[in-house]
């Protein structure tokens, strides 16, 4: 063997123990889970082996980085969407923008023993009866809230299936004799503490309520809930009761909460009789003192009212499984058309008349784990996704480049700002792994010209990703 080959032979080992060392230290190293708050909650970092990290957000989303170093003092990941890249301290969070210049804090944290645990396998909704501390519980609650429940899945999954699709879902936790589980969290506060009544709308109410059932059952980013409220009040009220609400928090792909009042429970509006309570649906006596949204008459029948009340909570389970409003139809489920579901109930069907999904709405629900089975539960990847918006005489063009490792599932744009909540404006679905669409979108569309447009882009997975630009600056 000649002196260069020798030293070749020597240079070769030396670099495979090096390589060696530094993959067994980066295995045997403790530093494996690091934790950062942010207003919105706790953010984790987690290492998955094989030099990849997941970032998990606060409501659930995840993120996908690289590790581009490993020292004693610190940890270096990349993201490979924007070239940003962090070093994990054990105080503290230091931050390269897109790979260039100084390093700069972006947050304290600390490495923590690992604790995470795969995705949960268990996609059942749980239902949640919610009573503050000065109130009872209904008679017969359980019974009431899983009539309730049943009617209102009944027309949600029939409306998915008049779309042509073969819905599985949702399923609920059930007992050992196959009925619904109710679980009842009691309140530590009395019920305006959480309503915020007399005022008539509270920012809070909803959130609060549902971080009094997150205390006990544990944070919905890991399940799917439907909380019933027992905070609404029995005086006079401009609509309904006083201190009614319904709001919904999605935490795609594993979870969320859909909080609604519990007023549909009351004696006039529930029944455990499933024939008696399709028949309340064509009820027409008037309630006294009592005024539906949809109707707006002093003492409005009975049959307005259920129709408020059970297609709200139809209406609110959409945005559970990721919906926006979209208003396509009159007879709209995600638009007002939850506000008349008669014909929906199985008692006299009309189906002209029934009030259903859009093509778009039903595209977009079946990426949800909860209700299809093809989904891919092990997918823990969010798509990555950018989007350049260009401007001609009243149209706007979307361009979309989405790409994802196991594949593309759906697209959607949603004008930010309208003024009663989200609304989709445009949609599609997608294929393959890497994708570019354009959508066309008319000055119509828009509901403002300080319109902020929101993309949303689902993966075969179930994973979310949202890219947000302000349509008024980018012109």
């Amino acid at each position: 063997m000649t002196k260069r080959s020798g030293f070749r032979a020597f240079v070769f080992l030396f670099l495979t123990l090096a390589i060696s060392c530094c993959q067994t230290r980066a295995e045997e190293d403790s530093r494996r889970e690091w934790h950062y708050q942010t207003p919105n909650g706790l953010r984790r970092l987690v290492f998955q082996g094989d030099g990849v990290w997941l970032h998990y957000f606060a409501n659930g989303g995840t993120a996908k980085f690289e590790e581009v170093e490993r020292t004693n003092e610190y940890i270096a990941i990349r993201n490979p969407e924007n070239n940003n890249v962090q070093r994990l301290f054990a105080d503290r969070g230091m931050m390269q923008l897109k790979g260039k210049g100084n390093f700069g804090k972006f947050a304290d944290g600390k490495w923590v023993e690992s604790t995470d645990q795969p995705a949960t396998d268990d996609y059942r909704l749980r239902l949640v009866y919610f009573v503050p501390a000065d109130r009872q519980p209904v008679n017969d609650y359980e019974a009431r809230i899983r009539s309730v429940m049943t009617l209102v899945t009944g027309m949600f999954t029939d409306a998915l299936k008049a779309q042509g699709q073969a819905v599985a879902g949702p399923e609920f936790e059930t007992n050992a004799d196959g009925q619904f589980v109710v679980h009842l969290v009691r309140g530590e506060k009395n019920a305006r503490s959480y309503s915020g009544l007399p005022q008539e709308k509270s920012p809070d109410h909803a959130r609060l309520v549902a971080e009094a059932v997150e205390q006990e059952l544990g944070s919905t980013k890991d399940y799917a809930a439907v909380i019933f409220m027992e905070t609404y009040e029995l005086g006079p009220a401009t609509n309904l009761f006083p201190g009614v609400m319904n709001v919904t928090v999605a935490r795609p792909p594993r979870g969320g909460h859909a909080v609604v009042s519990a007023w549909i429970l009351q004696d006039e509006f529930c029944s455990t009789d499933p024939q008696r309570l399709r028949q309340m649906f064509f009820d027409e006596t008037p309630i006294q003192g009592r005024r539906s949204y949809g109707d707006q008459r002093p003492n409005s029948p009975r049959s307005e009212l259920m129709e408020e009340g059970y297609g709200a909570a139809l209406h609110e389970l959409g945005h559970l499984f990721g919906l926006l409003h979209h208003r396509t139809a009159p007879t709209n489920i995600m638009g007002g058309g939850f506000r008349d579901i008669r014909w929906n109930v199985g008692l006299r069907r009309n189906s002209r008349q029934q009030a259903g999904f859009s093509r778009e709405n039903a595209w977009f629900l079946m990426t949800s784990r909860f209700l299809n089975p093809e989904v891919d539960r092990s997918d823990s990847v969010r798509p990555s996704a950018t989007m350049n918006v260009s401007f001609q005489v009243r149209t706007a063009v979307a361009t979309i480049d989405a790409e994802d490792d196991r594949g593309l599932a759906f697209a959607c744009l949603v004008d930010v700002s309208a003024n009663d909540g989200l609304l989709m404006i445009a949609a599609r679905q997608l294929t393959g792994k890497k994708q570019k669409v354009e959508f066309r979108l008319s000055a119509s569309d828009f509901k403002s010209r300080e319109s902020q447009l929101l993309l949303i882009v689902v993966d075969t997975g179930g994973n979310h990703k949202q890219v947000k630009q302000n349509i008024f600056s980018a012109q």
